[in-house]
């Protein structure tokens, strides 16, 4: 989950991606013209921002009107982001916020800054799901193929039979190989026929690293 989130240094550049915002004219069209504030120590200016960025969510999160926010590639977020998550999802009253996260399991230690995060949020009663994302089945990509390119699934199996030998299922990696086949010319839309047609005989073979598909 750190779409959202920064990836850099706390307190800080936190306060520095916090006077952005205030400088910028869309959120000005919201929160009015923000004074300069004076500057603090680190620690304090990390409490401020946390604060701030708290009260902003609650003014925002209405019943009405809920708010969803997803957070990506969670395993590279910084302590500070992580605190400040922790503070949101521990707000007392922060009804109408859904907060989303994705990371790559895979990557985490017990003792990963993530994993302890989440065991820290369990122990204050934070309702918590999670979803296993595991690697697409052959079957998925066949459909998946057959449906970007609006196509039977029968039409497609020798490409979808590339794509899945070449990702190994991975979803990210078969939305980039289709990518790739097409910047590279080896899938095309016949104008004529109406219909996408591809030439990726030569690149038959076992799965490669994604980075070298074409050698």
């Amino acid at each position: 989950m750190p779409g959202g989130l920064e990836n850099g240094h706390p307190g800080g550049g936190r306060e520095q991606r916090a006077g952005d915002c205030r400088r910028d004219s869309s959120l000005e069209l919201v929160i009015g013209p923000q004074p300069k504030l004076p500057e603090v120590e680190p620690r304090q200016a990390r409490n401020r921002f946390n604060y701030a960025f708290q009260q902003f969510l609650s003014v925002v999160c209405r019943p009405e009107h809920p708010l969803v926010l997803f957070l990506d590639d969670l395993q590279w977020a910084d302590v500070a982001s992580l605190e400040l998550l922790k503070a949101i999802l521990t707000q007392p009253g922060r009804g109408s916020l859904l907060v989303i996260g994705a990371y790559r399991d895979n990557e985490l230690t017990p003792t990963h800054s993530l994993a302890l995060a989440i065991e820290e949020l369990r122990q204050a009663h934070v309702c918590l799901r999670s979803i296993v994302l595991a690697s697409l089945e052959a079957g998925h990509v066949s459909a998946l193929v057959a449906d970007s390119l609006h196509s039977q699934a029968a039409v497609v199996q020798p490409l979808a039979d590339l794509i899945m030998a070449k990702t190994q299922g991975n979803a990210f990696f078969v939305h980039e190989f289709l990518k790739a086949l097409y910047d590279e010319g080896l899938l095309v839309f016949d104008e004529q026929r109406r219909q996408w047609v591809w030439n990726v005989g030569c690149h038959s073979g076992p799965a490669d690293h994604p980075t070298t598909w074409w050698t």
